[in-house]
């Protein structure tokens, strides 16, 4: 859990801290609320990845009441083919992520997805009371299944 936490250039990656981002046990109920983040070298507000060499089962995942005042990549990033790897043995698997009430000021992409066109294996991310404004690009959401959003803005236009 990270709570009332003030970050300059580091985003919340979900990691297994002893094997640096190694997540190939998987990694289950993350909290972190009442946060602020903002430097122009942070690159995203939450990271999760992996590959199909590495595996595991990223799940619920809760984010509240987050600041972001500006990021260079991604709001919200997920990286199945980490490393560009494309194939193994081991599909991970990233599901029921909540983000709410989080307010960002800038960045290049709100959400992006990075998933598998054959394979669906992100499911279930709620957005919902949040506000991305300043993004410079559109969502890119490749291979994720369901998906709620509930009062989420994106430049002011309600997402769907």
């Amino acid at each position: 859990m990270s709570r009332n936490s003030l970050t300059g250039s580091s985003c919340l990656q979900i990691l297994v801290p002893w094997k640096g981002s190694e997540v190939t046990g998987g990694c289950r109920f993350v909290w972190a609320e009442d946060c602020t983040m903002d430097s122009p070298l942070l690159e995203r507000m939450l990271r999760l990845k992996s590959n199909p060499i590495r595996g595991g089962k990223i799940e619920n995942i809760f984010l509240r009441n987050i600041r972001v005042g500006q990021c260079s990549e991604a709001i919200f990033r997920v990286e199945m083919k980490y490393e560009g790897v494309l194939s193994g043995p081991n599909m991970p698997e990233i599901r029921n992520v909540f983000l709410s009430n989080i307010v960002t000021g800038k960045s290049t992409y709100g959400l992006w997805i990075d998933g598998f066109e054959n394979v669906t294996n992100v499911h279930n991310i709620q957005i919902r009371n949040c506000s991305f404004n300043n993004v410079a690009k559109p969502n890119v959401i490749v291979g994720a299944g369901k998906m709620l959003f509930e009062d989420f803005r994106i430049n002011g236009a309600l997402q769907e």
